[in-house]
């Protein structure tokens, strides 16, 4: 039985061997890198390409450092040595980043027939980058998504770069215009509810985002009331501008129907716009409009879906 078992291994073995296929690389061509990197990158690069058992990289002898060939030379020498594919790479740093770029190459013809590039936050974190490139390389997977957590390189580790976004808290005083013969009876004489409310928004330039509670309460025998989240969208890059939009927000709406008292609570859509008046100040006034529809019914004797049109002015202040 441990007979079978080594020939087994042993096929395995001579099965990889046989698999793994040359790829001439001449050293990478450096741009504002030191020198030194030129022989070092090459034998590290080598080292974890041959340990993934696909390819062979083939590098020059050390002597060869600083002399740079062309692509014609390099596909010409990968014949010479009788490698099916070679690879051209740089390494190129801009400011304190260094950005690697390999690219493998059919000896046959000369087509490209992969190629992949990272960034790392400096020479220094170029061996989780090799170590991601070799398992990448001649594979449909990109390094970029390799989520080896031993690799990690510390340009990724840094905190994600985001837009600057300006908020506003204000004051918002309104009404509500309920649709007659569905909050209420045909005989509601009551179709417009005062109320106010609190608003917290989000300039993010492309989009505006609004975290608001509102209640329309002073009215006779009526009521509404949510706490909504929108997004709306300006129309123009100027200080005065129309906006458009909708969101969703947990609501209730109350009333009374042939004396007695009906109500409902849910979910409520609504879909609306406005203006802005003066955007790009810290005080900022808007006007606006809103239609809103609750995903849920009224208690009975009514059942109906509550449906209102929202108007009011909110005075926001800025930072």
């Amino acid at each position: 039985m441990r007979h079978e078992f080594f020939r087994i291994f042993l096929v395995c073995a001579l099965g990889t061997a046989v698999a793994a296929e040359k790829v001439y690389m001449p050293f990478l061509e450096l741009i504002n890198v030191h020198p030194d990197y030129q022989y070092s990158t090459a034998r590290l690069f080598k080292s974890y390409v041959d340990e993934q058992g696909r390819y062979e990289l083939v590098i020059p002898a050390r002597a060869d450092t600083g002399f740079q060939q062309t692509p014609a030379e390099i596909r010409a020498e990968a014949l010479r040595r009788d490698c099916p594919y070679y690879l051209i790479g740089d390494l190129n740093r801009i400011s304190e980043s260094v950005i690697v770029t390999v690219s493998l190459y059919s000896t046959a013809d000369g087509g490209r027939l992969w190629t992949d590039k990272l960034k790392a936050a400096g020479p220094n974190d170029l061996d989780p980058i090799f170590q991601k490139l070799a398992r990448s390389l001649g594979t449909p997977r990109r390094a970029a998504d390799d989520g080896d957590i031993y690799s990690v390189t510390s340009y990724e580790e840094r905190n994600l770069r985001q837009t600057q976004v300006r908020n506003s808290f204000g004051l918002g005083i309104g009404g509500a215009l309920f649709t007659p013969g569905i909050l209420a009876g045909k005989d509601w004489n009551e179709p417009f509810v005062g109320g106010l409310g609190l608003v917290w928004a989000y300039d993010a330039r492309t989009v505006l985002f609004e975290v608001d509670a509102q209640t329309y309460t002073f009215g006779q025998n009526s009521g509404l009331g949510a706490l909504s989240i929108s997004a709306f969208k300006p129309v123009y890059a100027d200080k005065v501008t129309p906006f458009f939009g909708g969101g969703l927000g947990l609501g209730f709406a109350e009333t009374e129907y042939l004396g007695r008292s009906t109500s409902g609570k849910g979910l409520m859509l609504h879909a609306g716009g406005g203006v802005i008046l003066n955007r790009t100040s810290t005080v900022q006034l808007r006007l606006q409009g809103r239609y809103v529809v609750g995903l849920f019914r009224m208690e009975e004797p009514r059942g109906d879906i509550p449906r209102a049109f929202l108007v009011r002015m909110e005075l926001a202040f800025g930072r």
